[in-house]
């Protein structure tokens, strides 16, 4: 699934890699800082959520995967 997310006014691309109903896990496609604690809005399909950064890891130097945990909303989950 394709996520925007919206940090400190930056808009960021990235993919799900997976997802549950509590947090997701995703590879950014901008170069982006994220760090462990931020906060940000996030829209997956048709659900907006707010979410925290658990963790991030660097993948190479332009590219990074985050584990985000759910603070505010639904996720909604496609059915397969």
């Amino acid at each position: 699934m394709s996520v925007i997310l919206c940090c400190g006014g930056q808009n960021i691309r990235a993919n799900t890699m997976n997802y549950s109903p509590r947090g997701l896990c995703i590879k950014l496609l901008d170069n982006a800082p994220l760090a462990a604690d931020d906060v940000m809005d996030l829209e997956v399909d048709d659900s907006k959520l707010k979410a925290e950064v658990v963790w991030t890891k660097k993948l190479d130097v332009s590219s990074a995967v985050a584990g985000l945990k759910i603070i505010d909303g639904d996720l909604k989950m496609a059915e397969s």
